[in-house]
């Protein structure tokens, strides 16, 4: 790998795609992965723009979804695919490679956080609604497949967490869900859902453990940046 400008590789040997660059009071560290997944990467005065345009279209190729007509939104609303009871799905496999590229897509595509949880819980029996699920989020890629993150020059500096929850939304186990998306300035820079860990008794109760997540999210980050303003907002609307 050919190594950046004024960067050098980090010792031990092993690390190998780590290159770090140092003058005065600025480090950048850089860490290289690749495995079949491009990033493209353009810069301007207004900042950097991070795009996986090419790995999205290959997700639509691979699928046989060219040609097709896209849908404004990823997954429909109340969607109840956790209590689908439909017929399994006869490639298994199939199902697994397609929702573990969204996975990774989801990289650089904060909206596909939701959708992407609840299709993975489906990995071990996918059913033929569940495919048609996961096929709806490939043609909702069909129609901005260039959608990426923004990551401005005039950035702060300062974390901000927006936060938020959907009380009870699992209909097996009634736990809700945690969403969080974490900026630097206006920046993106992490964003996940998931299920809490148990049953809240109230909206309030899931709102409140929502926030707590997000703060210690936001306070892992600040530790690395060094940047300790704490912003929040907690939105009380229940999905």
């Amino acid at each position: 790998m050919r190594m950046p400008p004024d960067f050098q590789s980090d010792k031990p040997v092993s690390y190998y795609s780590l290159f770090t660059f140092r003058r005065d009071r600025v480090h950048v560290l850089v860490l290289v992965y690749v495995d079949d997944i491009i990033v493209l990467v353009a810069r301007n005065s207004t900042g950097i723009f991070l795009s996986q345009r090419k790995y999205a279209l290959d997700i639509i190729s691979k699928v046989g979804l060219l040609g097709t007509k896209p849908v404004p939104f990823p997954i429909e609303q109340n969607h109840n695919l956790a209590l689908t009871d439909g017929p399994l799905l006869s490639d298994h496999e199939r199902y697994r490679r397609l929702v573990g590229r969204l996975i990774y897509l989801s990289a650089t595509r904060p909206e596909l956080s939701y959708c992407v949880h609840v299709l993975s819980q489906f990995m071990q029996q996918p059913q033929e609604r569940h495919w048609e699920a996961a096929l709806r989020v490939v043609r909702y890629l069909k129609g901005n497949s260039g959608q990426g993150i923004l990551l401005r020059s005039d950035c702060d500096l300062q974390l901000y967490a927006w936060c938020d929850s959907d009380w009870a939304s699992c209909p097996l186990s009634r736990r809700s869900l945690s969403g969080w998306f974490i900026l630097l300035g206006k920046s993106p820079i992490s964003w996940k859902t998931k299920k809490q860990h148990t049953m809240a008794r109230s909206s309030a109760e899931a709102e409140y453990r929502s926030m707590a997540t997000a703060t210690c999210v936001k306070m892992a980050k600040g530790i690395v940046i060094g940047s300790w303003s704490y912003t929040f907002k907690l939105n009380a609307i229940i999905l």
